[in-house]
């Protein structure tokens, strides 16, 4: 309590070692950093009369691309300024026992919503979405809503595996067409996926009970 400024250290790797980039104090409260990169990794220590108390649970500000299992080509993500983003990944499928696709992630502590519009996709057997998983392992706990392209099925869809090592559940929408809105909720250990047409007025696909750690990647 009482804390007369705040020292914000960045990291380029996961774990530090962190260097102070930045010091404020109230009433500033934030702070941008525009030197870093996508992959920085943060932390955060207050200061009062006292001393310096310790650092923060480390926190990232952007994405990472990572390949999950056996995939035949490495993934990969370019961003832009309007917040865009084009996905390139491979992999087989995501939902089984072992899982093998590419994703872009962040961490996530704490309840939160993950929400994107997909535009479309140029493989008629992609699955693309949005996910939050306990792990970035092979078969973990984790709750998907995707649009899968394909063929036969032409529709939203949401996957939810509720117990590590297991099949995960599917359930499906009434929307078939792209673009798409998904949107993912975690609410303590409830995992809510929906689909809209149009960003505004949501269906919802599933409600789950999954027992996750606090910390999750989305």
């Amino acid at each position: 309590t009482g804390a007369t400024h705040y020292n914000i250290r960045r990291a380029t790797s996961n774990g530090g070692p962190y260097s102070t980039i930045a010091t404020v104090a109230p009433p500033v409260t934030s702070f941008k950093d525009s030197t870093g990169g996508t992959n920085c990794y943060y932390v955060v220590s207050a200061v009062n009369e006292v001393g310096e108390g310790p650092n923060s649970a480390q926190f990232t500000i952007g994405w990472t691309n990572v390949d999950i299992g056996a995939v035949g080509i490495a993934g990969n993500c370019i961003s832009s300024n309007t917040g865009t983003y084009s996905i390139s990944a491979s992999g087989t499928t995501f939902g089984s026992t072992n899982d093998a696709f590419g994703c872009t992630y962040r961490s996530l502590t704490g309840d939160g919503t993950l929400i994107a519009r997909l535009v479309n996709a140029n493989h008629s057997n992609a699955r693309v979405g949005i996910m939050m998983s306990e792990t970035l392992g092979t078969a973990p706990k984790a709750a998907f809503v995707y649009y899968n392209f394909n063929g036969s099925a032409l529709k939203v869809q949401s996957s939810v595996r509720t117990t590590a090592g297991a099949y995960g559940q599917t359930q499906s929408s009434t929307i078939t067409n792209v673009p798409v809105w998904l949107k993912l909720e975690r609410s303590t250990n409830t995992f809510t996926g929906y689909a809209s047409t149009n960003g505004t007025t949501w269906s919802a696909i599933s409600t789950n009970t999954v027992s996750m750690t606090n910390t999750i990647f989305v």
